[in-house]
């Protein structure tokens, strides 16, 4: 079985981000990051949880990298 190597990459500052680092939204709020869930399929952009919900990687300026 082959591990996932994709990486949450902030678009803005190009660097990974990981659980526990502080992200903000497009509305200017900042938030910590809780958890991620990489994208199962080609059509997923995945998810990344924040101590106040879940979202689209995008609301904070976040894609996935493989």
């Amino acid at each position: 079985m082959e591990t996932s190597k994709m990486i949450l990459i902030n678009t803005v500052t190009k660097q990974p981000v990981k659980v526990g680092d502080m992200v903000t939204n497009f509305r200017g709020e900042p938030s910590i990051v809780l958890g991620m869930t990489e994208p199962r399929h080609s059509g997923s952009t995945g998810r990344i949880r924040v101590d106040f919900g879940e979202y689209y990687p995008s609301v904070f300026q976040c894609e996935w990298e493989a």
